[in-house]
């Protein structure tokens, strides 16, 4: 009987996290902050997962000045602060190993910093897979096309992409 109780506590533990998980989604998508980003999108498919956009955002290539913290040599988790732009465009101002202050428009997404190119970091956020219907990828694919990309973004620096549509 005691490992009954066991089982079944394991199994409840596993279905909450992943209700924790979807419910993460849903909360960033209701109460997170629309912003704008820049993107040129690419366009694989896949067997098992249907057609998707892979994004090429600008804010995943910073100027490594931008950290302040020690060199980066592995993957490392890091905090990103965006500021609107005159156009309305969201851009890395500053990236950190803490979670930072916001103030104003400012909002922050959390990602992984890998080096990049000489003075460069590559940031993900895990925005930069959409999937889109079955066949309607080669729509977003032009390699001269720039999109901007709408994501909603939690105060925990989750995001969610809303829409894509072209920037001009």
């Amino acid at each position: 009987m005691k490992k009954n109780k066991w089982w079944i506590g394991l199994i409840v533990l596993q279905v909450l996290v992943l209700l924790g998980i979807a419910a993460s989604y849903y909360a960033a998508d209701h109460y997170g902050k629309d912003i704008v980003l820049k993107t040129k999108p690419v366009d694989p498919s896949d067997v098992f997962y249907g057609d998707y956009v892979t994004l090429n955002y600008e804010i995943n290539e910073v100027s490594s000045s931008l950290w302040n913290g020690k060199s980066i040599e592995d993957p490392t988790p890091v905090y990103a602060v965006l500021s609107p732009d005159n156009d309305g465009l969201y851009r890395v101002t500053k990236v950190t190993g803490d979670r930072p202050d916001v103030k104003g428009q400012q909002v922050y997404l959390k990602g992984k910093a890998t080096p990049s190119m000489e003075g460069f970091l590559h940031l993900e956020y895990g925005l930069e897979r959409y999937y889109v219907k079955d066949n309607t990828g080669k729509q977003l694919e032009s390699p001269h096309r720039e999109y901007k990309v709408t994501v909603k973004v939690a105060s925990w620096g989750k995001g969610v992409i809303q829409r894509i549509q072209p920037l001009n």
